[in-house]
């Protein structure tokens, strides 16, 4: 049977995961809602974003939450961005220390920050060593966060440090191809090797 994806602290809507508890064919969580009621939702259906209440609060929780294009509003690829960026945070090796703004643990305030996601576009870190916070995201298209992530790698020649995209477009070649010259040989210049990190 796979590992549990562990939930504990992330919030669902008025939810937030406090443990596991059962472990059965369908895993549950304990959770409590803002009202202070405890409630046991599948893993499944908190994650793909179907409870997001108590029983008590489900009325509420739909007038609150204001459908969008006809759907409620866990279905919108906006709180659909909003649950997979606390996700990763929360269970990805790679975004340990990654933080998120504690405003953004209420949806609501998270879309008041953002607003409605553009087709097309992603949230994205403008400076990928700072958390995620109304200041420091944007909604960016593929293009743009590839190369916002290709700035962060930078290669040295000659004592001078510069991003990769740089030195790629200088040589006349692929940013792709820059990056595989320097995994493989350490330079850009698979001829003379001498140039080296």
């Amino acid at each position: 049977m796979p590992k549990a994806l562990d939930l504990t602290g992330i919030r669902f809507g008025r939810l937030v995961a406090v443990k596991l508890a059962s472990t059965g064919k369908r895993r549950k969580w304990e959770c409590v809602c803002d009202c202070g009621a405890i409630s046991t939702p599948t893993s499944d259906n908190l994650r793909a974003g179907n409870t997001t209440a108590c029983g008590g609060c489900r009325a509420s929780s739909k007038t609150s939450f204001v459908p969008v294009h006809g759907a409620s509003v866990a279905k919108t690829p906006t709180y659909r961005t909003w649950l997979s960026m606390r996700r990763r945070v929360a269970t990805k090796p790679e975004y340990a220390g990654v933080t998120i703004d504690p405003r953004w643990d209420d949806f609501r305030v998270f879309l008041e920050d953002m607003g409605e996601r553009p087709v097309g576009k992603t949230i994205d870190r403008v400076d990928n060593s700072a958390g995620y916070s109304r200041q420091n995201c944007r909604w960016a298209s593929p293009l743009q966060q590839t190369r916002n992530r290709r700035i962060a790698k930078t290669f040295t020649i000659d004592g001078q440090s510069r991003p990769i995209a740089e030195w790629a477009k200088q040589y006349g070649i692929s940013y792709g191809a820059a990056y595989a010259r320097i995994k493989r040989h350490g330079t850009l210049d698979v001829r003379f090797r001498s140039i080296q990190a």
